[in-house]
């Protein structure tokens, strides 16, 4: 990878967000459709939320567990995965 073994020792850190960027990519290559409940409106491929026609101003933290619970509707979902996939992912930006 692009990370030597000698930074790997120093800064672990540094490989696991090159990895979680690579993986993070594959993961919305492609978004699902847009979700429509009543009122609100949540475009993935323009990560864009509304509601009554309004645009919705959401922190990119904010974004990413909406959208986890959203594709994961109706289902139980750990807080090792939202960690990981919500919070672990302020890490690479």
């Amino acid at each position: 990878g692009s990370v030597s073994y000698s930074s790997f020792r120093r800064r672990p850190e540094s490989r696991v967000r090159a990895v979680l960027r690579r993986l993070a990519g594959r993961h919305h290559s492609n978004p699902p459709e847009p979700l429509v409940l009543g009122d609100w409106i949540i475009d993935y491929a323009k990560r864009q939320v509304t509601f009554a026609g309004r645009s919705m101003q959401l922190t990119a933290t904010e974004y990413r567990l909406l959208y986890e619970l959203s594709i994961h509707a109706g289902q139980a979902l750990s807080r090792a995965h939202l960690m990981s996939r919500v919070w672990s992912a302020r890490l690479t930006a």
